[in-house]
């Protein structure tokens, strides 16, 4: 079959039009498809973010809820929640019981159900009792986290911030940080069901909760 000589082809113009056609369609598909998959890692890590964050508030407030005694403090490198019993031994105080542990150096919220600690006794005749500081929480988690018992529930954890009522309504805000710069706020408040045997919150001691402590 002879070749039709009227049919000469593409010319060089016509392909290279055709050529750049398809490289912005591709392009613009490109774009599409990242743009979707972008948008999906970010509704995925909301969704996460979500659910971590109620997990977190539900296990302070129980903790707030159920407690018979209250310890706060915060610092720069950390703060702590502990819901525990405390008790002289000797020229010690021991606290036992639960704790949750925010440090600051790394955005990881810990929860320990078994924490014990011990802090000599304020004073030379034993009147007071040692308020449990930041530092024997972090060398405490820090010891119980070398030995392979894990107790962290976050690590997304920006900040925190707490108030206490007068009535004893404990209010809490925490920001959790999700992608490089997205941040979710959970703010909530809990009271204690019982009356509360032992109040130290942030150095201020409350004369209404009982036995009270102080550093």
């Amino acid at each position: 079959m002879g070749r039709d000589p009227n049919n000469k082809g593409f010319s060089l113009i016509e392909l290279l039009v055709g050529i750049s056609i398809l490289t912005v369609v591709g392009l613009m598909i490109s774009s599409l498809m990242g743009s979707s998959t972008r948008l999906y890692r970010s509704s995925v890590s909301y969704a996460n973010i979500q659910t971590e964050s109620q997990a977190v508030s539900r296990r302070l407030s129980r903790a707030i809820m159920g407690a018979d005694s209250l310890y706060y403090r915060d610092e720069e490198q950390g703060g702590y929640l502990f819901t525990g019993e405390t008790s002289l031994d000797h020229a010690a105080t021991v606290y036992s019981g639960e704790l949750f542990w925010f440090n600051k150096e790394t955005g990881c919220l810990y929860q320990n159900s078994s924490f014990t600690a011990e802090e000599a006794v304020s004073g030379d005749d034993g009147s007071r009792i040692a308020i449990l500081s930041v530092d024997t929480v972090k060398r405490e988690m820090e010891e119980t986290e070398s030995q392979g018992r894990d107790y962290l529930i976050s690590d997304k954890v920006r900040d925190w911030e707490w108030q206490i009522s007068p009535e004893h309504t404990v209010n809490y805000t925490i920001r959790f940080q999700y992608l490089d710069s997205k941040h979710y706020m959970v703010n909530t408040s809990a009271s204690p069901r019982n009356k509360l045997r032992a109040l130290w919150w942030n150095g201020s001691e409350d004369a209404e909760a009982g036995e009270t402590v102080k550093r």
